[in-house]
Parts: structure tokens; sequence; C-alpha cells
């Protein structure tokens, strides 16, 4: 089942994604390096970027269901008929707004989604399971970051609540489950922050039912794939998942084919069609797609159905499918199944590790869209994905991958006869290798064994992404200074925005929102309201923030021995050392004769300063 099927909706409209750009750059994360202007707007990767202010918020914007599909295969575009169609499709309208949130400064292309709810007010409202982007790509090359980008996001609605439909025959079709499955494709982002729609970009996407035991942010069916391309050179496609069900195949086309403008209409690139590409002989068609009729991408979110001969049906469980493009001088294969028909992806794919504490997912293998089990997927270590993001900036980021003896992973698994094979991952404290940046970053790529790699463009999102928190044991007494400060102080930095409403550098601030500040770090980690909005805080620092916060007397510093009160002292020097100079220059900037009182009360000033 899942949305590439029937019955389905289809929805389009636009989203926001406000980001904050600081943590961005992992130089920015270096309290002792921070500078003035670090969180200010500036061009390309200078300053704080292109959106140093962000909230982290993601919603949905004048989005709309386009279209349904029942489940004998026909549809409707008109509100009369299905009265779904036309409705508002929305994120959170009674709380706070989903969050945009990276898994590290060094690893920025899993960006996940937390805290999201996605509604339509006469259908449903669910929660969206946390889920990472996949299958990024440069979809307009003449575009600029981050506008030439499209990317996807796979999950399922929680805790599916139903109104009454109004009389939605799809509805009806769907019953009332308690789980939906959804998939959009992101495109045309605008970054320009002169332009009327800053911070917006377009979204295609589609719901369907969502059976128990299937994954939630994959289709366990089959895969087109772009065939190699030399180094540097543009794909002319992207990946496109499908599956067959009987004589219907389903292809998702969404983010598989180049646009003709930033977030504009599908670039034309030929007839297409789908065909099945036996070893020997030629191309058998199945059905022409009609990517370039109005509404294919807006109002079918790209999804294609085409029906297939018995004989056809018979062939494709052993035949790979192609996606053709004819030209003036022949046909041009744009993305094809492998020969052996191996699919083999994670449901779940990004990790945030406490040391001790292991983490599973679930790898799903096919061939030619079932199980295939008794295959071995191997597991490498390989962490080119983020070595390749320690450069954001002006500067390189410090080494990830460091040590290599602390993540622990199965070498191979076995698919078993559903199709499955689980992976569990644990941890060792890494220690501190990035030095101002918690914990540290591992990629663990799986791939079908004996899988020809180099036939096709890599596929990234066949690697596991994990951030391994550096151990943590908090003293007996937590104090602001040698405890808290140094965990707010890097917050304060990165996320200006929380200037407004309160300085988490500054310990009067943060006690004057005690209360607050328990609510939020006391939340579930996936709640929409938990701080930090980009989670980056493990477990055992947001329980030692906690527990200050829960004391009567927030205590500021420890006092307890000689060398304690000596501290102590020389702080208080350095303070009063950093104030005299500025009193001076006030003093200086008043001419002679001039303010006599005034500047009689600063000397006052600096001499109780130099002589307390």
């Amino acid at each position: 089942m899942s949305y590439l099927g029937c019955p389905r909706l289809h929805f389009c409209g636009t989203f926001q994604a406000d980001p904050s750009t600081v943590n961005n750059d992992p130089y920015h994360f270096d309290v002792a390096r921070f500078r003035p202007g670090w969180d200010e707007a500036g061009a390309g990767a200078t300053k704080g970027w292109w959106n140093p202010g962000g909230t982290g918020a993601w919603r949905l914007k004048h989005c709309t269901v386009r279209s349904v599909v029942y489940a004998d295969g026909t549809s409707t575009a008109d509100p009369l008929q299905d009265p779904l169609v036309g409705q508002a499709v929305n994120s959170a309208t009674d709380r706070v707004s989903g969050k945009l949130v990276d898994l590290d400064p060094e690893q920025q292309m899993v960006t996940e989604l937390w805290g999201l709810q996605i509604g339509i007010p006469d259908g449903f409202v669910g929660e969206f399971e946390v889920a990472a982007f996949a299958d990024i790509w440069i979809r307009y090359a003449h575009g600029s970051p981050d506008s030439f980008f499209s990317a996807t996001y796979q999950s399922v609605l929680t805790e599916v609540d139903w109104a009454s439909g109004g009389g939605s025959r799809w509805q009806q079709e769907l019953g009332a489950g308690s789980q939906l499955s959804i998939k959009f494709t992101l495109d045309g982002f605008d970054d320009d922050s002169s332009s009327p729609a800053f911070t917006f970009g377009r979204i295609s996407g589609a719901i369907g039912p969502s059976v128990e035991g299937e994954p939630h942010h994959l289709v366990a069916g089959r895969l087109m794939r772009p065939l190699a391309t030399p180094p540097m050179s543009p794909q002319s496609a992207n990946f496109a998942p499908f599956r067959i069900d009987g004589n219907r195949l389903f292809v998702d086309l969404a983010n598989s084919l180049p646009t003709a403008a930033v977030g504009g209409h599908l670039q034309d690139v030929g007839p297409l069609r789908v065909a099945l590409l036996p070893a020997e002989g030629e191309p058998i068609t199945i059905g022409a797609v009609g990517y370039l009729q109005p509404g294919f991408y807006m109002d079918s979110a790209g999804i294609a159905t085409l029906e297939l001969s018995p004989e056809q049906a018979q062939l494709a469980a052993r035949t790979p499918v192609g996606l053709i493009a004819g030209g003036t001088y022949g046909d041009t294969t744009l993305l094809r199944e492998d020969a052996d028909g191996t699919f083999v992806r994670a449901d779940g794919f990004v990790f945030r590790l406490d040391p001790g504490v292991p983490a599973t997912t679930k790898l799903y293998a096919t061939r030619f869209g079932a199980p295939a089990s008794g295959q071995r997927i191997d597991l490498t270590a390989d962490n080119s994905a983020m070595e390749g993001q320690q450069k954001q900036g002006f500067g390189l980021g410090p080494q990830v991958g460091t040590p290599t003896d602390v993540l622990s992973f199965p070498d191979s698994v076995v698919i078993g006869e559903d199709g499955s094979a689980e992976v569990t991952l644990s941890g060792s404290d890494p220690g501190n290798p990035r030095e101002y940046i918690d914990g540290q970053l591992y990629g663990i790529r799986f791939d079908w064994h004996g899988a020809d790699l180099g036939a096709y463009v890599e596929d990234t999102v066949n690697t596991l992404s994990v951030l391994l928190w550096s151990g943590y044991t908090p003293a007996s007494k937590l104090t602001w200074m040698d405890d808290i400060r140094p965990i707010l102080s890097q917050y304060a930095d990165l996320y200006p925005v929380m200037r407004s409403v309160l300085d988490l550098d500054d310990y009067h601030s943060v006690l004057a929102s005690k209360l607050s500040l328990q609510f939020v770090f006391g939340y579930p980690v996936t709640h929409p309201n938990y701080m930090p909005v980009v989670r980056d805080l493990s477990t055992a620092k947001r329980n030692a923030l906690l527990s200050w916060l829960g004391q009567e007397h927030s205590p500021y510093m420890r006092v307890d021995t000689i060398e304690d009160v000596q501290r102590a002292l020389q702080q208080a020097i350095e303070l009063e050392h950093a104030t005299i100079p500025t009193y001076l220059f006030s003093l200086f900037s008043i001419k002679n004769g001039r303010n006599r009182e005034v500047a009689e009360i600063i000397n006052s000033v600096v001499l109780e300063r130099c002589c307390t």
C-alpha cells in the first residue's frame, strides 16, 4: 500500500522554512573564537550567512488538496464530486510550528522535520513522524543555492484524528485508521532576503493508507536509478521509486525530472515512456508518461499510473524497468533499474546516540519488488559524506570519524523472509575529538553484496548518519559558571533570535526565565516546543540543565576552597578592569569646561572602581 498506490490524495502549495544560518558554519560553534558580526546577515558563507535571525520554523502555506484517486483507480479534481478537493492542507494551527533540524554543522544533508502536524479541516489531523529528507539533487542547474535543490520527505502521520469527511468517498475508502502514509517533494526555495518570497518554496505531495508492518520512510518496492555520469556533470534525472500491483505500475516522478526554472514547470526532455529493458532485444514499452500535461506535477504529485498487459506483468517480475526519453537522434535511457532488480534502503538513517545506549533500524531489500530473503547486505564505515561538509564557511571544521573504534555495527546482515533485517548501532564515549562541537560524526555505508555500484549514480540515502555524543558526567554540585554557562553560551551565539526573549549567556536572564526553561527542556525531544531547536544536546547535558534549573537557588559558582575564592576574586577584578576603560573613555570625551556635573559623576565612579 502506502502513498504510492490507490487510494491516494494529492496536494500542492508552498512551504516556509526559516532556519537559523549562524549554526551552518562549524567555526561558529567555537565560543572562544566567535566574533561580533558573525550573527549578522552576510553574503554567501560570510558572517551569519543569509538568515541569521531564523527561528527554525517549518510550516505549510496556501497548500490545498488538488485531486483524489479512489481504490479503483478513478480520480477527480472536482470538489462537487469529492468535498476534500480544494480544502486547505495545514500544518499546526493551534500550537507552534514544526522545526527544521540539521543533524550537525558537518552533516547538513539529512535535515529532519520535528514536531510537525498536518491536517485537512474536514478530513483528518495527524502527527508527522520525524523524518530526514532524501534524494536531494540539483534540479535546476542554472539556479543558485538553495534554489536549485529538490528533495523529498517520506513518513507516516500517526495519531490520526478523523473529521466527518463531509461525504468524501476517498475518506470512506480509507476507513478510520490511526496512521497514514505521506510523501512530498520540496523545490524552488527562495533564500534571497530581498525577495517577497524569502524563505518560501514549492511543495507537492501525496497521502495514502499505511499498512501495519510496512516501512514508514520508504516504499519497499523497486527503484529506477540515474546512470553514472562523468565527474562534475549534471544529472539529467533523479531516482524514481515504483511498484507493480497486479497489472498496474505506479511510478513516482515528482523528484525525478528537471525543471525549466526555479520552482517552475518540468523541463521538456522529449517524449517519455516507461519500458521493460530485457537483456536481449529492444525495450518493450509499457506506456507513455504525460509529464508535460498541465497538472502532472501540481495536481497529481508527479505520480503516473500505467497499465501492463498480462504478458508484460509476467515479464516485469524478472526484467528491469526504465524511463526512456525519445529524441531527434534516438532514444536515451534516463533511469533504469539495475540488471538484477536489486533495491535496499533503511527505514530511518539518522541517529543521535548517547554512549552505551543502542539504536536500531531496519534495512528493506527487494529483488524485482519481491522480498530478497537470504540476501546479504554489507555494512562498512564511510565518512565521506561528512568529510565533504567540514568546510562550510571560510575555514575547515574539525575532523570527523575519529576515534575509529567507538562505534559498533555488524559487518553484514541477512535479509529475512519478510524482506527486512534489523541493524543495531551502539557506541562508547568518543571523548571530545571535535573540542568545541559536542560528539563525533560517523557514516555507515550499506550495499547489496556483489552489486555493481559503478554503473549508477551513488545513492546517498544508503548511508546511516550517526552523531555519537561525548560522554558527560555532571558535577555533584552544578553551578552556572562551571557547568551551565559553557553549554548555554554556545546557543546564545548560534541563535540570536533568542535574545528578544532571553539572553542565554546571562545568569540573571536565565533565572528570570527558569520556569519556562524547565518546560522547554523537559518536553519529549520530538515535541515542537522542545529547546534547543536543533536537538544538539545529549541526554546527559539536558538532564544536567534540568537539575540545575530545578534547584531552589541555582548556584552561580563554587566557593568551597581557597582556590575557588581566588578564582572569584580574579573574575571580579577582570570585570572591574573591563568597565573602567569605558568610564574613562566617556570622561575624556567631555570637552573642558562642559558638562562639569556629569564629568564629576563619571570621575567619582572611576575612582570608586579603582579603589575597591
